[in-house]
């Protein structure tokens, strides 16, 4: 313990040093201060005892997963007489299917089920927040769940469970969401139009390599083909009826939104509220008494800055009570980044909760329905700029088509500043790698986000997180706007967030 607090002073010491980011083209606000002496003593105190229990839950959940991890992979060493590769593979298994899903669900449904009090509040909300930052491994996590399963049944190894594994992620799982995203973001580079014969031309091509898989292992390991064929199928039968739009004619749900779950939204209200307890997330407005920044049934685009590493808190920001309370009849649509619509298991999740792809037809969609949308338009951008050190907040302003599609369709535009959102995650810092992955891809590698324990978990903000909604910015609606129209209001626009 005393090991690990020296570590953690060491850490703290130079995450409060000053560093720049190359590269950025706005550097708008200062930071908000780190340093805690201007807090009452009693402030610092409760602090104090917060963190000090964030911390004893931290270790009681790792000594669970210790303590259930330790058995299964105890039987397999004992069985495997002295050999490593069987251990070995009980631990990868345990590894995914423990930490990453099993356990944190489980300490979540006791908590918010049960009146028993045996898991904290503490407890809960680091759950919760993990499964939502998260969503993504968690989800190529569950993969191993079926094998797992399947091993029960049919006598499998962890050896065996382990291969089946990584061949169904290697060349089922991940071609549709690698083929698919790289397509896509070709198509919209050229002009094309991406609809439903280019998702069955990914299918066919994608289904060849999963057939190829299948027929080696056929050849090499049939002892070991039937879990994975069946789990095979049962995802492409989940691709079929979820990533194509019903007809060839229409859209698929990530711009049409038609997935949209509101009985679903309401049953995670206990997961909402434990990951804004968990940031002391609030909602407050920048304008006068009286003054509302939008109003239902009016063509809204809210702009929330800056993008951080992943910028769940747009989202979240609906489902606290400062936000029901001043907009009550107004539930925007959070429109995401391509790739949350094509990752299993993350797509559901943000479709399910009437999230949409931000793109040029999705944001028409949304305003012509006169409804409010929420956007991030710094964009990956920012994102590669993100620090929770140094002194300035870096704001990306070469994206302008949010305030073109504002003025084609006569939408208010008001800007949202999340205090503190810098602080939550950071990312493995190689700028010159990630800014080529970024073009040559779409998508900025290596990234590895990771915040409080260096682990993928968002760090609770100094002093909370505060969502700040703006003023209206007032402009001239133009049917098709000038660049210099566009680039006029673009100034005023971060004029007016900086101010």
């Amino acid at each position: 313990c005393e090991c690990l607090h020296m570590c953690l002073e060491v850490y703290q010491s130079f995450m409060g040093s000053s560093a720049t980011c190359p590269g950025a083209t706005f550097a708008a606000l200062p930071r908000m201060t780190r340093n805690s002496a201007n807090l009452s003593t009693e402030a610092q105190g409760s602090r104090n005892i917060r963190n000090d229990g964030y911390r004893k839950a931290a270790f009681q959940i790792a000594s669970l997963w210790l303590l259930v991890m330790g058995v299964p992979i105890t039987i397999a060493a004992v069985k495997s007489h002295g050999a490593i590769a069987e251990p070995a593979a009980a631990f990868w298994c345990c590894l995914l299917a423990l930490p990453f899903v099993t356990i944190p669900i489980c300490l979540l449904t006791c908590h918010v089920k049960t009146d028993l009090g045996l898991v904290s509040v503490e407890v809960a909300e680091l759950c919760a927040v993990w499964l939502l930052w998260n969503t993504h491994l968690c989800t190529y996590a569950t993969f191993m769940l079926p094998f797992l399963l399947a091993s029960f049944f049919a006598g499998h190894s962890y050896v065996d469970v382990t291969i089946n594994y990584f061949v169904f992620v290697t060349f089922v799982a991940a071609p549709i969401t690698l083929s698919t995203g790289i397509l896509k973001m070709i198509s919209g580079k050229l002009k094309w139009r991406w609809g439903w014969r280019q998702w069955i031309s990914t299918g066919i091509l994608c289904g060849a390599i999963a057939v190829c898989m299948l027929a080696a292992n056929f050849v090499y390991r049939r002892h070991a083909l039937s879990a994975l064929v069946c789990t095979s199928i049962t995802f492409y039968v989940y691709v079929i009826f979820t990533y194509l739009p019903t007809y060839p004619s229409e859209t698929g749900p990530e711009v049409s939104g038609r997935r949209h779950w509101k009985q679903f939204e309401e049953a995670m209200a206990p997961v909402w509220a434990l990951a804004i307890s968990y940031l002391r997330l609030r909602v407050i407005d920048d304008g006068s008494p009286g003054e509302v920044p939008f109003v239902a049934g009016k063509a809204t685009i809210l702009a929330l800055h800056p993008h951080g590493m992943i910028p769940y808190t747009g989202g979240l920001m609906t489902f606290t009570k400062g936000w029901t309370d001043r907009y009550p009849s107004t539930q925007p649509h959070y429109l995401t980044d391509s790739m949350t619509h094509l990752v299993p298991g993350m797509r559901d999740v943000v479709q399910w909760l009437g999230s949409r792809e931000v793109s040029s037809t999705s944001v028409t969609g949304v305003l012509s329905e006169g409804k409010a949308c929420i956007l991030v338009p710094g964009g990956q951008a920012e994102m590669c700029c993100t620090r929770s050190w140094g002194s300035d907040v870096y704001f990306h302003n070469g994206h302008k088509g949010f305030i073109r599609m504002a003025m084609k369709n006569n939408a208010r535009l008001v800007p949202v500043l999340s205090m503190g959102e810098w602080e939550l995650m950071d990312n493995v810092y190689w700028p010159k790698m990630q800014s080529l992955s970024r073009t040559l891809i779409g998508f900025p590698i290596p990234l590895i986000p990771y915040g409080a324990f260096f682990l993928p978990i968002p760090r609770r903000p100094t002093h909370g997180l505060t969502v700040i909604v703006g003023r209206p910015v007032e402009f001239p609606i133009r049917a098709d706007p000038s660049p210099q129209e566009v680039e006029d209001v673009c100034a005023q626009y971060f004029e007016t967030l900086a101010a």
